[in-house]
């Protein structure tokens, strides 16, 4: 039978745990989960006639996934599970369809992204957690461990604190660094192994800032900007931003923007659609993201050159394909896609180069 915390002993439980240490490292166990087994249950997606994409995952409400360098891996996000609720990282071995939890945070990670060939790169809401104590919050995780059923003890629900927090860490789990230490949320990471470009409204708007180590950061757009990606080599940089409208109550509009040098952006795409979380492709010779503007209403994936002047309809399906990755050898194609009403990662052969280039990008 699981034990009941008081208020009282909730205080300075949480309290206890905001110590100077914790804003130096996340919580973690220091080693990762064993590797499963992955047994997908989800059925196939027909993309054409003769393309199937699969499912690659099962267990839980997973997204977000990302292609390792040598294409052997795949990052991602997953909650919902038996385990945990909140969303952590977890490494998928394609060849052997095995996977291995990877972050063990009492609070949610996001933007999961690889940080060079050992390292990745996510934003968490770990310490936030345990730094921000306040009366509304003892109550929510009191209420919750009514019902929660977690033998260990009380496990802070997920989405109490909006803050996260940038960390690095190696693949196995050890070396956690936190890189940021900010009032408002710094999230979505994109590293080239040296430097980290990702999301904050520290100042208000969201906008990208860059993070160069030593606690240097600086931001390097006006926003609002999101969902930030750098190219193979590092040089250079895409995201969405949303399109400033006259009209208030006019649906939103994300259009992809491009850096040669993270200082010049110039429009990868136009208004009028929602062009999202880009990601490179073609070996930094393309860009690979999800857009409504198939039919304005779901979400298909498309691929641009980077000089914005071949646009490529990729998929042309009844459901909303959305964080797609590219494998560096431009052979496979990763999604999330929602199927019995959690997500779930599918692989598809990427057969882009076989495709003409639309009349209008």
């Amino acid at each position: 039978m699981m034990r009941k915390l008081s208020p009282v002993l909730l205080l300075c439980f949480l309290t206890a745990c905001a110590s100077p240490a914790a804003k130096k490292t996340a919580s973690s166990t220091g080693a990762p989960g064993q590797p499963k087994i992955v047994v997908p249950t989800a059925e196939p997606i027909s993309i054409t006639k003769d393309l199937t994409a699969r499912a690659v995952t099962s267990l839980g409400d997973n997204r977000a996934a990302r292609f390792s360098a040598d294409g052997s891996h795949l990052l991602f996000l997953s909650s919902a599970r038996p385990s945990h609720r909140q969303a952590q990282v977890y490494d998928l071995e394609l060849l052997r369809m095995t996977e291995r939890r990877v972050t063990f945070h009492d609070g949610d990670d996001e933007g999961v992204s690889w940080a060079g060939a050992s390292k990745i790169v996510y934003s968490s809401v770990t310490d936030e957690i345990k730094e921000t104590v306040s009366l509304d919050r003892i109550k929510q995780v009191y209420e919750d461990s009514k019902s929660f059923d977690n033998p260990n003890g009380i496990r802070p629900p997920p989405k109490i604190v909006n803050g996260g927090e940038i960390y690095m860490q190696r693949l196995d789990g050890r070396d956690i660094d936190r890189l940021t230490d900010s009032a408002g949320p710094d999230t979505s990471p994109t590293s080239d192994g040296r430097r980290v470009v990702f999301v904050s409204s520290r100042s208000g708007d969201s906008k990208l800032y860059l993070w160069t180590g030593n606690a240097s950061v600086r931001a390097i757009s006006h926003g609002p900007d999101f969902a930030p990606a750098l190219s193979p080599d590092g040089r250079s940089l895409v995201w969405q931003r949303l399109v400033p409208q006259t009209d208030p109550k006019a649906p939103q509009q994300f259009q992809l923007m491009i850096s040669e040098n993270m200082r010049d952006a110039v429009p990868l795409t136009g208004p009028g659609f929602i062009d999202q979380q880009p990601q490179w492709a073609a070996k930094g010779d393309a860009v690979i993201f999800s857009s409504n503007r198939g039919n304005g209403k779901s979400f298909d994936l498309f691929t641009i050159d980077r000089k914005g002047s071949c646009l490529k309809r990729l998929t042309e399906v009844q459901a909303d394909l959305t964080w797609p990755t590219a494998s560096p050898d431009g052979s496979k194609i990763a999604f999330t896609a929602r199927s019995s009403g959690l997500s779930q990662i599918y692989l598809m052969d990427d057969r882009s180069n076989s495709l003409s280039c639309l009349s209008k990008p």
